[in-house]
């Protein structure tokens, strides 16, 4: 060895701190014979930040003698152990790290970002540790990452009671077009109809983003959805899909299927016009509205069938001209900005 044959004296003569001064030398310049030759004979207990050092520079068998030389190891060696999916280091490395709370979740984040599923495995055996809020950021991480196989695993270990941990999951997972985790998250009855607060518009919500993004299929996966959160504003399904033009027959059967329908609010009218009246959904929300004024009830007395299919039909009518109102009081407006007079309901 080199170091044997010419620095043997000059070792034994320097200070601890030039000794790990040469060290890292060799550690940067990847010298990985001298390092372990440094460690063995001249440095027994080199400095803690060694050990990252050597795992940055690629040296395993740098890194494992380390590991068996030095008394404490702290959480970020095991954090490079696992991103460099060095796991048969992990028990060696644990043994003389000490982890709270906080940086148990931390590598479990960070095992399943860089899709170390044995990683993953093994830092969930310690059922101390593992607590549902652990579970819930390794769920949704995996979601978010389109770590489809961590998160079949997850989910089938260790099943989630709490509804709100796979529909934030979802919605992740959705949102970054992680399309194969969405399916199994679907699979699993996860809600696609919450709206998550922190985003807004079609952002919010599941249903919509695969509206926007024509997953139809996805979008049949879909079993029940709460149809009044959706026709109480301006982000109805239909309305989303023509505003994307992802309008397509499947789609709007796949829609309707869900139970959506044309007539559910007007701010469907209001993206058909916005969109042109050539639009193929032009034609069918018509047809809708003649459907229902063609309806006719039938009661014990002829005086209340009468009242009931008026009322019917002025219901139908309102609801064609509740927008063109709006329309009227927006350009008014422009015209006459001064005007604050409210439009009429």
């Amino acid at each position: 060895m080199f170091l044997s044959r010419v620095l043997a004296k000059t070792m034994t003569a320097i200070s601890w701190r030039d000794k790990q001064v040469y060290l890292n030398l060799f550690l940067d310049y990847g010298n990985e014979s001298c390092a372990r030759e440094m460690i063995s004979s001249y440095i027994k207990n080199p400095e803690q930040s060694t050990v990252s050092h050597a795992m940055i520079r690629g040296m395993y068998s740098v890194v494992e003698l380390l590991v068996q030389n030095t008394f404490r190891l702290q959480a970020n060696d095991m954090e490079h152990a696992i991103i460099m999916h060095w796991n048969d280091l992990l028990p060696a490395i644990a043994v003389k790290t000490k982890l709270d709370a906080k940086e148990y979740v931390t590598l479990l984040e960070t095992a399943v970002k860089v899709h170390n599923e044995k990683a993953v495995e093994y830092l969930l055996q310690d059922t101390l540790k593992r607590t549902a809020k652990a579970l819930k950021v390794c769920i949704i991480t995996a979601a978010l990452h389109g770590r489809d196989n961590v998160l079949k695993q997850l989910l089938e270990d260790y099943p989630i009671k709490d509804c709100t941990v796979l529909s934030t999951a979802l919605h992740r997972a959705a949102l970054y077009c992680r399309w194969r985790c969405v399916r199994t998250l679907l699979e699993t009855k996860a809600a696609a109809d919450v709206f998550m607060s922190d985003f807004k518009s079609v952002d919010a919500n599941t249903l919509l983003l695969l509206v926007t993004c024509d997953q139809v299929q996805l979008i049949g996966k879909i079993e029940l959805v709460n149809l009044a959160v959706y026709c109480t504003s301006m982000t109805h399904p239909l309305a989303v899909a023509i505003r994307y033009s992802t309008d397509t027959p499947r789609m709007i059967a796949t829609l309707r299927l869900l139970g959506f329908g044309w007539l559910d609010c007007t701010s469907i009218l209001h993206e058909i016009i916005l969109q042109g009246g050539d639009q193929p959904s032009w034609n069918a929300i018509w047809s809708d509205i003649d459907d229902q004024l063609s309806k006719t009830f039938t009661l014990n007395s002829d005086h209340c069938t009468l009242v009931i299919n008026v009322l019917q039909r002025w219901k139908t009518i309102a609801f064609v001209e509740q927008y063109f109102l709006m329309l009227c009081h927006t350009i008014e407006r422009q015209i006459n900005p001064s005007d604050t007079t409210q439009p009429l309901s």
